[in-house]
């Protein structure tokens, strides 16, 4: 079928609301902006994880603006995020990595911007119609349609995008990213 803009239709039931407003009570998430940070990707391509040092240095900057920073996973990524949390304690709030999917929706749905890679927290928050900074390296950025909701972000490599599960490379489509350089994005839409 051609495609013509239409978005993505996906809605939390009545009882996914309800969780989510207790998350957010939860996390006493009242009037601030809320970040959330999906750090991995999956073992496929694993070529699209951002680096740490990226995810720490955005964080420090964000919690300057007194931002909420969440950071979201799945189960692979449980030892990343409590890594991640260590250095960055009392500045992020570490939602667990274990959630079922709608969970982890409901998760999402508390954030005004999500950043991350080209991973299911990509289409969720794109279907929930969240603000994405979406980091490219390996995958297309042509294929994603953020519906002028967000911001590709990607470093013009000549070997991006590969597809690539292994890169010989320094990985450099995403360690050339800053936490500087995804501030810039994300302060602009929040």
């Amino acid at each position: 079928l051609p495609y013509r803009g239409e978005e993505y239709i996906l809605n939390l039931s009545a009882a996914e609301k309800e969780y989510t407003k207790a998350l957010r009570k939860g996390y006493h998430l009242s009037q601030q902006k809320v970040v959330g940070l999906n750090t991995g990707c999956g073992k496929v391509f694993a070529t699209k994880k951002w680096t740490p040092e990226g995810f720490i240095e955005l964080s420090k900057l964000l919690s300057k603006m007194g931002i909420s920073i969440l950071l979201l996973g799945g189960p692979e990524e449980e030892e990343r995020n409590a890594c991640l949390a260590r250095p960055l304690k009392g500045k992020v709030i570490h939602t667990g990595c274990n959630n079922t999917l709608r969970q982890f929706m409901s998760l999402i749905a508390l954030c005004d911007v999500v950043v991350t890679a080209d991973t299911i927290a990509l289409h969720l928050a794109v279907g929930l119609k969240k603000k994405v900074i979406a980091l490219f390296g390996s995958t297309s950025a042509e294929e994603i349609d953020l519906y002028n909701r967000g911001e590709k972000m990607r470093i013009g490599v000549k070997c991006s995008p590969c597809y690539l599960r292994e890169c010989n490379k320094g990985h450099i489509c995403m360690t050339s990213l800053t936490g500087s350089m995804v501030f810039k994005a994300v302060k602009s839409w929040l």
